[in-house]
């Protein structure tokens, strides 16, 4: 059973695209039709009739929350915001939309698969998404050996046993056919059909089914032996069906007419059964049974190397709101700065600097980082006026330029200090190599000492003229100072 199958999946899979690319209609329009389809089962629409909210939203006429009826203006993406991973962000969408992974086992396999997917990756929406695209037609419900319902044909129940066995559309007439209207074939000489011979016509394609008993005794013999074979198929298959059970055994079948054939009636018709069976007559069915409705309580066995699935109580409070935890701001999914502690911020700065070796590669670099939540387009925008103001600066503009040979984070070891120094930036050109160290914070005279410490590492392994500069990131603006 597939996971895509479910409404609410889909539901979740809507939101994350919308939220991702939130200029799509489409996804909007879906996102709305799966939201109504979860609160009301019985709508038969589809997306065309939610375009007029789709527009209103779009037009900021009226807020997402406020059409889905599900609180105030920004809460899924204020939830995204508070997140610390997709996994995260799913548990908080299901509370917003008051779904519960214990009640839907779709769900709770979802939200495995998210995690299971986040625990080797941990990327962001766009990378999940992409890989839901890829899997959607195969991730499914997975069955057990706990207290999951496995439906299967009796052939694939050979030779296993469950506590309890549901029979649907119990087999009543054997000469009935599992298969309807397949009618069986067979080829047959002319000569043994009471026809007309036809000239050149040795042998037909002959239907086996009882209009062909008009065809003469050899037909009748055909279709005969056709026909036990299909009984014993039959009798073959209810036997297996009626012997799965180990503690109960339900049996659905029809009553039908009593002019027609149905094994199951007259079994209950006859003597022993009457004996051995209670009956209970109903408006619409008769109930017939054998036995205590009691379970036993045998020993449960774990079997080995069975991997148990992680059941989820979605509905439990908000647990950022309680904890303070400081995760680490590469796999922040916060967009805005403001929610960063200076710390983050800087770091989350350094590694996206450490990406780009040219101007021309900014929007290349910030890109993703919007796309997998990390920051806004406002604030890829401030990165990349900071990037320019530094490309435009007279001291340092020579360092990024396409003609420089750049290195970013580049580690050195300093034999004089016994330690490994790492370079921010590292810009050669023919007759000179800038050094570049970037920081965030406050002026402290460390900073002078450290960079001069990379200098000095630098002029004992070439003869090129070293410049070396601090780069201040300040909110509005940057601060070159060499030193």
């Amino acid at each position: 059973i597939l996971l895509k199958s479910s409404e609410k999946v889909q539901l979740l899979v809507y939101t994350l695209r919308y939220l991702l690319h939130d200029d799509n209609k489409i996804n909007l329009a879906n996102l709305l039709y799966f939201w109504n389809r979860c609160q009301h089962p019985e709508f038969e629409g589809d997306i065309n009739g939610y375009f007029d909210e789709v527009d209103a939203v779009m037009n900021v006429e009226v807020a997402l929350e406020k059409v889905m009826g599900i609180g105030e203006e920004g809460r899924l993406r204020g939830a995204l915001l508070k997140a610390t991973c997709l996994y995260d962000f799913c548990a908080s969408l299901l509370r917003i939309y008051n779904m519960d992974t214990l009640d839907d086992a779709f769900l709770n396999y979802f939200m495995e698969e998210v995690y299971q997917w986040q625990s080797g990756v941990m990327e962001g929406i766009e990378s999940f998404l992409d890989y839901w695209d890829k899997k959607k037609g195969s991730l499914s419900v997975k069955s057990t050996k706990g207290d999951a319902v496995q439906i299967m044909t009796i052939h694939k129940s050979k030779g296993l046993e469950f506590p309890v066995v549901i029979y649907p559309e119990a087999i009543v007439d054997l000469d009935e056919r599992l298969v309807k209207n397949d009618i069986p074939e067979d080829w047959v000489q002319v000569d043994d059909l009471d026809v007309e011979p036809i000239v050149g016509l040795k042998q037909v394609l002959f239907k086996l089914n009882d209009k062909g008993m008009l065809l003469g005794e050899k037909a009748k013999a055909i279709i005969e032996k056709e026909k036990e074979s299909n009984r014993l198929d039959n009798l073959n298959l209810l036997y297996v069906a009626f012997t799965r059970a180990g503690q109960r055994l339900y049996i659905i079948a029809r009553q039908g007419a009593e002019d027609t054939a149905n094994l199951m009636r007259d079994f209950m018709n006859c003597e022993k059964a009457k004996e051995l069976f209670e009956e209970e007559e109903g408006d619409v069915a008769t109930t017939y049974r054998l036995g205590s409705p009691d379970f036993r309580n045998p020993k449960e066995k774990k079997a080995e190397g069975t991997q148990q699935s992680m059941m989820m109580d979605s509905r439990s409070a908000e647990w950022f709101d309680r904890v303070d935890v400081e995760p680490d701001p590469m796999k922040l999914w916060k967009a805005e700065t403001g929610l960063m502690q200076p710390r983050e911020w800087g770091e989350l700065v350094h590694g996206i600097l450490a990406k780009i070796k040219n101007v021309e590669e900014t929007d290349t670099v910030l890109i993703p980082y919007i796309h997998e939540g990390i920051i806004t387009t406002e604030t890829a925008g401030a990165i990349k006026d900071k990037l320019l103001q530094m490309s435009q600066d007279p001291q340092i503009a020579a360092a990024f330029g396409t003609t420089a040979t750049v290195k970013t984070e580049c580690e050195i070891y300093y034999p004089k200090i016994g330690k490994v120094i790492r370079l921010d930036r590292y810009a050669e050109l023919p007759d000179v190599i800038y050094l570049i160290d970037y920081k965030t914070g406050k002026r402290e005279e460390a900073h002078q000492k450290q960079i001069r410490t990379y200098s000095d590492a630098l002029r004992e392994m070439t003869d090129k003229e070293i410049r070396a500069y601090l780069v201040y990131l300040a909110e509005d603006t940057i601060e070159v100072e060499k030193v």
